[in-house]
């Protein structure tokens, strides 16, 4: 494949995916992960670090890029703009990697593959920290790559232990990844340099890994270790006994197959079969050391986030928190179809690569049609418009789950109560109800979001006796009521 032609199908590739991220970007409503985030964000960065310490499940590099962010402009649009210009970067990294001596067709299909995700569409619009960690990862793989064929040189080795200190301050599952890439690296430095100049590379690499992680401990991490046992986790946690093989198989089994189609293209993964099959020409005698090295480095890492979730210290399956596996796992696939092209000979390479470009990029894009990645997660403003077109006669209670997306689009008055979590004791909404209404109150107004429907089912109907609720928007993951109190002379008819 020609410079020029590569050129183009780059720009092809470029253009869908920033059209797949930016589509409606600030249309639909955030939800509560989404505008908590952006909340503590808004505060000075001391307050925005505490906040996330004890209220978050993230380290600190994306809260504070945010908080630069939101200095700005704090509109939804601002908010979510960064995520997606991350993703789409994330693309354009492995588009690159021709620079450092991948063939062409190979990152081709791996940027392809990134662009049309439908997962990676989903989070480049999502406030939150995943594809600036898929784009850490890309990036790492890129310095990976140039430090190997850099030799012993030091020049090119800084970025990728620039990437090795950063990671951990990114998102938590990238220091899983990290540790794969720096035993991947250190197999290629001992080949290179031999057993003892190769040990004490990897040794001080170790040390910056290691360093990066101590920060993110004192910083955030020591508050956090609470979440790894949060109820949403609990599927993607193996919870069988440690020693018991067959039961832990069969945990990672089916959780590794959904997990490849959710990194790739979902409904488009059937057309992943190709490149796959290709993979297995990867073991030939006539491919070189990076792609080689760059085939392990995707079992590696999949089989080391797979053993933490056999630990159970880090969740393995179709989830956002292993996006930051997508990249290893589209160059695996990419290097595939070189292989497998390579057999096509010269003159029908390109051509063969550009059929399978254009299969690929049509898979995806249905794909991504039928998984719809730009609904409605919870649709507070359709809440927000129904009630700012009503008078609003009596308090408006606010379920605890919706209250980050109300501050965030700067709803409230003296007229709002809010309630707190009583998720382990449902049984205490309806007294905090009456407590926050108030007995003289003849009517109020009801919002939810981000709601268990046993909560809320349980809250209107031990306040049944006492009050007639009438919905007013059923939206989706958000909903408006309105309840007027019943008299006790008409609650005894």
């Amino acid at each position: 494949m020609g410079r020029r032609t590569y050129l183009v199908a780059c720009l092809v590739v470029l253009l869908l995916g920033g059209e797949l991220r930016l589509y409606r970007l600030a249309d639909r409503s955030l939800w509560l992960d989404e505008a908590k985030y952006a909340l503590f964000a808004r505060r000075p960065v001391l307050e925005a670090v505490s906040r996330i310490r004890l209220a978050g499940s993230s380290p600190v590099a994306y809260p504070l890029l945010l908080n630069l962010v939101e200095r700005v402009d704090d509109s939804a649009l601002a908010v979510r703009l960064p995520s997606a210009l991350f993703s789409l970067a994330a693309v354009a990294v492995l588009l690159c990697l021709p620079c450092v001596g991948v063939p062409r067709p190979a990152a081709l299909v791996a940027g392809a593959v990134l662009a049309v995700s439908p997962s990676q569409v989903r989070y480049a619009q999502e406030v939150r920290e995943y594809s600036l960690s898929v784009l850490v990862a890309a990036a790492m793989i890129l310095a990976f790559v140039s430090s190997l064929r850099d030799g012993n040189g030091r020049r090119r080795t800084a970025p990728f232990l620039l990437g090795l200190f950063v990671a951990p301050l990114v998102q938590y599952g990238l220091v899983l990844f990290a540790a794969a890439l720096l035993l991947t690296w250190a197999v290629g430095r001992v080949r290179d340099s031999g057993w003892a100049r190769g040990l004490l590379s990897f040794a001080a690499a170790a040390g910056v890994l290691a360093a990066g992680c101590a920060l993110t401990t004192v910083l955030t991490l020591g508050w956090q270790w609470k979440v790894t046992t949060a109820w949403y986790l609990r599927t993607w946690l193996y919870a069988g006994p440690a020693l018991d093989f067959p039961a832990a198989f069969a945990f990672l089994g089916p959780r590794l197959g959904t997990l490849m189609s959710y990194l790739t293209q979902g409904y488009g993964s059937v057309v992943l079969v190709v490149p796959a099959l290709g993979m297995l020409l990867l073991t030939g005698p006539t491919v070189d050391r990076e792609s080689r090295l760059l085939l392990g480095l995707a079992f590696l890492s999949t089989a080391i986030v797979g053993a933490a979730a056999v630990a159970r210290l880090y969740p393995l399956g179709p989830i956002r928190h292993d996006l930051f596996l997508a990249p290893t796992v589209a160059v695996a696939l990419g290097l595939g179809w070189n292989a497998l092209s390579d057999r096509v000979g010269r003159k029908g390479r390109s051509a063969a690569t550009a059929a399978f470009l254009g299969v690929l990029l049509a898979a995806g894009v249905l794909g991504i049609v039928r998984a719809d990645p730009y609904r409605e997660q919870e649709d507070i403003k359709s809440v927000i418009a129904a009630l700012s077109e009503r008078p609003v006669r009596g308090p408006v209670y606010v379920y605890y789950g919706a209250q980050p997306a109300l501050r965030f689009y700067k709803v409230g008055g003296p007229e709002f109560v809010y309630g707190h979590s009583h998720r382990d004791h449902p049984e205490e909404y309806a007294p905090e109800f009456r407590a926050l209404v108030g007995a003289e109150s003849e009517e109020a107004w009801l919002i939810f979001s981000h709601v268990l429907p046993k909560e809320k089912r349980r809250l209107l109907d031990d306040l049944g006796s006492g009050w007639r609720f009438q919905p007013v928007v059923t939206a989706r993951g958000a909903s408006l009521y309105h309840a007027r109190a019943i008299d006790s002379a008409e609650s005894l008819r």
